[in-house]
């Protein structure tokens, strides 16, 4: 069986820089420098280590997304899928021949294992993606229903370095959630991003204050 999730969405990285790497960074004189084809790229000069953030399918804008799911060589098309918050309210109209369930897993929640030293800042970049496929494949037994998937959500609104630099500051769009695998039995399979349709990258330099505050600034 395939599940694909098609729409608009962000793929966001965040490069972890040390004070060599800021240093570069600060002393780049043109804006285009921080791109790819520059052969000066400030990316270029980036830690090699880049956490991926998001891949910006949140399932509150369930609305602007088209779910297909193809099995035995049929297709089914999913009208919406339905939060779960754990109190069974949201579950009240829930619809099984026609809705899946999303699911939050506090081990998936944003900065979540992603240490960051005092001395470190972030540059996040946010690719928009005017279009973009979300998809996986997974084997299922003769009886497999549709009540049998759940949609697996990381919470992006978290307590760690990595959610304070970037969901707090505004830099996710407004996101809360972001889908990253499907859920049948015990196991979980991890969705696969394909792009179809992107525009420019927008670069943001992320820091600590001298309270400790997290604080971003445009770099192009």
């Amino acid at each position: 069986m395939r599940i694909s999730i098609q729409g608009r969405g962000h793929y966001v990285k965040a490069y972890v820089l040390g004070r060599k790497e800021l240093n570069k960074l600060l002393s780049a004189t043109e804006a285009d420098s921080i791109y790819e084809d520059n052969p000066y790229s400030v990316v270029g000069m980036l830690c090699p280590s880049v956490e991926t953030v998001t891949l910006g399918f949140d399932p509150a804008r369930r609305r602007m997304y088209r779910c297909r799911i193809e099995h035995n060589k049929s297709q089914l098309m999913i009208d919406d899928l339905v939060f779960d918050s754990g109190d069974g309210v949201d579950l009240s109209s829930f619809d099984p021949e026609s809705q899946l369930i999303v699911k939050e897993d506090p081990l998936l929640a944003l900065g979540r294992g992603v240490n960051l030293r005092k001395s470190h800042v972030l540059v996040i970049e946010v690719i928009h993606l005017r279009d973009a496929i979300l998809s996986t494949s997974v084997e299922v037994s003769a009886s497999f229903r549709l009540a049998d998937l759940q949609l697996i959500a990381a919470n992006l609104d978290a307590p760690f370095d990595l959610a304070r630099a970037t969901y707090d500051l505004g830099l996710l769009d407004g996101m809360d959630q972001d889908i990253r695998a499907v859920r049948y039995g015990s196991a979980d399979h991890l969705f696969e991003l394909e792009v179809l349709n992107s525009s420019q990258s927008s670069f943001y330099l992320c820091r600590r204050s001298n309270d400790g505050q997290w604080l971003s600034e445009f770099l192009g």
